[in-house]
């Protein structure tokens, strides 16, 4: 009796044992799939595997902007101001219209990340402070078309407008450092470590 009592509680042990691995184990099964989910491309527009193309893309519209920012200080410096706002007018069309192509690429990121995750959420928070910065920079193309057309010598991007550049500018700074931990922290479109090996391997051959 007290061996058949025994081997009950060793059975009731090894299976509560089973149990609990398997609950440990489920989560961190679903997560593996989400990180594998959030390394491969939604779909091949938007760049095959360990290659994400919205990186390259977002660089046309911060460096469009800065120049644009650039014209509008200048505006302050000289006797240029419609001809500065002239030019960064200009500028905020050429990022604008970059700012649209890198949009659609990152909303292809932004479908592979589980909603109810850490990356998921700075994902869409990346996206809405994007989306309010292009907001931004339709409004503000208008402005400096409407100092660009003026009949006055002096006119200039107003001190006003300057400052809410700057704002902006500092907005899709912090924008940029959410997309840098999506990338190189939380490991979204990047390529997985068995990829990376053979790179940091001496003496391999490159492929």
């Amino acid at each position: 009796m007290e061996t058949t009592f025994g081997t009950t509680v060793v059975m009731s042990t090894d299976l509560d044992d089973v149990c609990s691995a398997t609950r440990a184990s489920a989560p961190a099964d679903a997560t593996d799939t989400h990180l594998r989910r959030a390394k491969r491309p939604e779909s091949p527009i938007a760049g095959p595997y360990g290659h994400p193309l919205h990186p390259s893309v977002v660089a046309v519209p911060i460096g469009a902007w800065v120049t644009a920012l650039a014209f509008d200080v200048r505006s302050h410096v000289g006797d240029t101001g419609r001809q500065d706002a002239r030019a960064s007018r200009d500028a905020m069309v050429v990022g604008l219209v970059g700012s649209l192509a890198a949009a659609g690429l990152g909303f292809l990121d932004w479908l592979r990340l589980t909603p109810g995750t850490k990356a998921h959420a700075y994902g869409t928070t990346h996206m809405v402070l994007n989306l309010g910065i292009v907001g931004f920079y339709a409004d503000a193309i208008r402005r400096r078309t409407n100092v660009a057309t003026s009949d006055d010598d002096a006119a200039r991007v107003s001190l006003g407008a300057l400052g809410a550049h700057v704002v902006a500018m500092s907005v899709l700074g912090l924008s940029g450092i959410l997309g840098g931990e999506l990338a190189y922290r939380f490991g979204v479109r990047v390529a997985d470590e068995a990829t990376q090996r053979p790179a940091h391997t001496v003496g391999a051959k490159a492929s």
